[in-house]
């Protein structure tokens, strides 16, 4: 088995469609993996560092609401977008109960 988990090919072993299609599946989903960790560290890089990048399985998510998306474009331009016009609802919802 090489580095990257890909095993040799053995062409004389039968395959059928559906194990075929399991690894492509496979594939893809640990492909999906990967560029969403490589998101998450490029955001950690570029973001301040009192600001949280979620884990990799939250952070499809979290990119969603586009709460991320506006801080990492205050820390490009922080005159266009200010933190003052960013609201984060969860953040916000978080603080009403915890009295």
């Amino acid at each position: 088995m090489t580095s990257n988990g890909i095993g040799p090919i053995d062409l004389a072993a039968p395959r059928s469609a559906d194990s075929m299609d399991e690894k492509r599946e496979t594939r893809r989903a640990r492909d999906y993996l990967c560029r969403l960790h490589e998101v998450r560290t490029w955001l950690a890089q570029c973001l301040p560092e009192d600001c949280e990048v979620p884990s990799v399985l939250d952070l499809e998510q979290n990119l969603s609401n586009g709460v991320l998306l506006a801080r990492l474009g205050h820390g490009f331009a922080p005159e266009e977008v200010p933190l003052s016009r960013i609201y984060d609802f969860d953040q916000v919802s978080g603080r009403l109960f915890d009295c």
